[in-house]
């Protein structure tokens, strides 16, 4: 069963090789190069259905500079899309295993879209994408 720092190294990696002009953050930083994503574990399901399987839930957040708000929101818009070739939830519906072989992710949901994202103190546009990881034994 993959453990939590391989799932979020996973995550990082596959959105990082598929939409190479993102910069991905698998924890937290303290200071966010933009444009960029960050995965961040939100919740867990330890017992599903009385099997072994457990059920990760991350936040990946989407975050795009705020010089022009039009221009940014285009931007963002190509990453929180559900298809083209920067989505961010095409490249995962596409990569579900996330190179691991006991895992099977989709992207369930957005939320927080707009420019309540901070990093280092200054306001971007961003939004969330809800991501579940169900790993189990191989």
């Amino acid at each position: 069963m993959s453990q939590l720092a391989a799932i979020r190294d996973a995550l990082k990696n596959t959105v990082k090789d598929n939409v190479p002009v993102l910069r991905v953050y698998d924890t937290v930083p303290e200071v966010a190069n933009l444009p960029a994503v960050v995965v961040e574990p939100v919740s867990c399901d330890y017992a599903i259905s009385m099997s072994s399987d457990t059920t990760w839930h991350f936040e990946l957040i989407v975050m795009v500079p705020r010089v022009d708000s039009v221009r940014g929101q285009d931007e963002l818009d190509t990453y929180v899309a559900a298809y083209g070739p920067t989505s961010i939830r095409k490249v995962i519906f596409d990569h579900c295993d996330l190179g691991l072989t006991d895992t099977d992710a989709i992207v369930t949901g957005m939320t927080g879209y707009g420019g309540s994202h901070k990093a280092s103190g200054i306001d971007h546009l961003g939004a969330v994408l809800k991501v579940s990881v169900t790993t189990g034994t191989a």
